[in-house]
């Protein structure tokens, strides 16, 4: 490969679409409030509710409202707002109105780097949720086709926190593998094969029970080596939902959400091979670019099927691999501990290229 292809396809950096095994999640920095009125007064306080719960969202900490750093910030929230508009609220009862509210996403950022808090990026892990239900009737396990209002409470909670939930088809070969006991036990060790078969990253098991109008819950999220439980309860859906929801958040974000403390200075190494030809450069350039915390990829040395880069990052270097290993398409190798300029290769990576 030509030495030529640097200066263009750094070019072409952030043109390139791409896909990933981390799912982007659509509006981090939208929120959605209930109003009585379309007055400046409702709009003022919408906007204080809104930045709020993207300052959440975004961080991905359950406490990040109560930081004392951003409380002026919330004080003044209309100023980081970049658009919003009104809808007729098509909830039951309620505030007649709902302001959709956009609040400026490098503003955001910066008020949680101000504050010492984390920022999570849209590049989050796929979680396949197996959920065992009681009714009163029996337990069964829950899908979008056999649960619909059930799985819409999870969503919201989802979209509140900023999770990428999948359900499964509870299809004939499910069948084969998941039983609603096991799931009703918390069983992690019969979940593999869901896994593979919905190629997500992360399983959340849970059991619900509805007795009347308590409900009652019970969760395990398993992310990588890292497995958090989660209960609670409450007179209404959302109320057993909501505190076990900001656990599994919170949990989560500890481990991909990219702190500003622990930076280096000059940058890491990255040696990445199986770059073949120029698509392969291209693209695999703007999926490092594309990572949360990464701030400027520097190509330095481009040499047969291998190239290394600086990566200009937020955050540490273990930070940053805990990103790339949602990417199926960079595949761990190991390090060979070589120098590059005198600078020891921090991350060493091959380039699998996309089917298709």
């Amino acid at each position: 490969m030509n030495r030529n292809y640097l200066l263009a396809a750094q070019a072409l950096l952030l043109s390139w679409a791409s896909l990933a095994r981390a799912e982007v999640v659509p509006n981090l920095y939208q929120a959605d409030v209930p109003v009585v009125e379309q007055s400046a007064a409702e709009l003022r306080r919408a906007a204080r509710a809104g930045l709020a719960e993207v300052l959440v969202r975004v961080s991905g900490q359950t406490d990040a409202e109560r930081n004392p750093a951003l409380a002026s910030s919330y004080a003044d929230a209309e100023r980081y707002l970049v658009q919003y508009r009104y809808e007729r609220n098509p909830g039951p009862g309620g505030q007649p109105w709902v302001a959709r509210l956009n609040f400026a996403g490098d503003q955001s950022e910066r008020l949680l780097r101000g504050a010492g808090l984390p920022v999570w990026s849209a590049n989050r892990p796929a979680i396949l949720v197996l959920l065992a239900f009681d009714d009163g009737n029996g337990r069964g396990l829950v899908s979008e086709a056999s649960h619909p209002e059930l799985t819409a409470a999870l969503r919201e909670q989802a979209r509140r926190r900023g999770l990428a939930l999948h359900f499964p088809a509870l299809d004939d070969a499910d069948a084969q593998t998941l039983s609603a006991e096991d799931i009703w036990q918390l069983d992690t060790t019969k979940t593999q094969p869901a896994l593979e078969r919905y190629r997500a990253d992360s399983v959340l098991l849970g059991r619900l029970t509805q007795s009347g109008g308590h409900w009652s819950g019970a969760w395990s999220l398993v992310a990588g080596e890292q497995n958090t439980g989660a209960e609670a309860e409450g007179e209404s859906l959302p109320a057993a939902l909501a505190p076990s929801f900001d656990k599994i958040a919170d949990a989560l974000a500890a481990q991909y959400a990219v702190a500003a403390s622990g930076a280096a200075p000059e940058g890491v190494l990255l040696r990445l091979a199986g770059i073949n030809n120029f698509d392969d450069y291209a693209q695999a350039l703007a999926c490092l670019q594309k990572q949360g915390g990464v701030k400027a990829v520097l190509p330095l040395q481009v040499a047969g099927d291998e190239v290394i880069v600086r990566l200009r990052i937020v955050g540490s270097a273990e930070q940053l691999s805990r990103q790339l290993a949602l990417d199926s398409r960079l595949q761990p190798q190991a390090v060979d501990n070589s120098a590059f300029a005198g600078q020891a290769v921090a991350l060493q990576y091959r380039w699998l290229r996309p089917a298709g």
